[in-house]
């Protein structure tokens, strides 16, 4: 699957301006309003930015309190204007269903990505709490850390139940040593499924260094906000 010989040539269908270097970025993470969104586009033109919805993480993106207990809290993020052709993804980690539902309906996301140890019944009876009641579609990407092949084969669980994977590649003390995220990508080739995937690596200025991914169903690297201010 990972040919090292070739760089990628994967555009995101929404990339904005000439190709460059976070040309195979797909998602942006860490995400805290709608300036970043944009400012993430502009430099990557990747289709999606990741907003975290987990109390306590550093780019926890907070609701807006109401202020009174019968009128519930409001998105922080803002009506969605430059940033409508991006994607927004709320991240979430073993969270309520309801919490979820609420975090969907009031930032206008398109996709949930849960990190935790969710179950594929958890995963079933959200989708079906959503679909048609709460919005027309919602996309759900499952979350899997990549240290052993016997990790990416998790993904048998799941395939039925999401419309996309992404495995976040988990390298020991240093997440930006190239030999051991080359050496971890290697475990890739244990992926066998017809589920649109992503790659986690954090850093952004390290993707062009990166291999060129050679499955069908990859879409691109999954990169910290946050690298994009280096």
């Amino acid at each position: 699957m990972v040919d090292s010989t070739k760089m990628s040539t994967f555009t995101p269908s929404l990339q904005i301006g000439s190709m460059n270097q976070y040309q195979t970025i797909y998602k942006v993470s860490g995400v805290t309003n709608e300036a970043a969104a944009v400012e993430s586009l502009q430099k990557t033109g990747a289709a999606m930015v990741g907003y975290d919805c987990v109390k306590g993480h550093h780019d926890f993106v907070e609701m807006i309190s109401s202020r009174a207990g019968i009128i519930p809290d409001y998105s922080s993020l803002g009506s969605r204007s430059k940033s409508d052709q991006v994607l927004r993804v709320g991240i979430f980690q073993n969270d309520m269903p309801q919490s979820i539902v609420t975090r969907i309906y009031n930032d206008q996301l398109d996709y949930v990505q849960l990190d935790g140890s969710e179950s594929p019944v958890m995963i079933d009876n959200l989708r079906r709490t959503l679909v048609p009641d709460v919005c027309s579609r919602i996309g759900i990407i499952k979350t899997l850390a990549v240290r052993t092949r016997e990790d990416v084969l998790e993904y048998n669980t799941y395939e039925a139940c999401v419309d996309m994977f992404l495995f976040n590649i988990v390298v020991d003390h240093d997440p930006n040593d190239k030999v051991g995220l080359l050496a971890q990508l290697q475990l890739l080739d244990a992926y066998n499924g017809h589920t649109p995937f992503m790659v986690g690596v954090v850093d952004a200025n390290i993707v062009s260094h990166l291999p060129f991914i050679d499955h069908p169903q990859f879409k691109g690297y999954d990169v910290s906000y946050h690298s994009l201010q280096k």
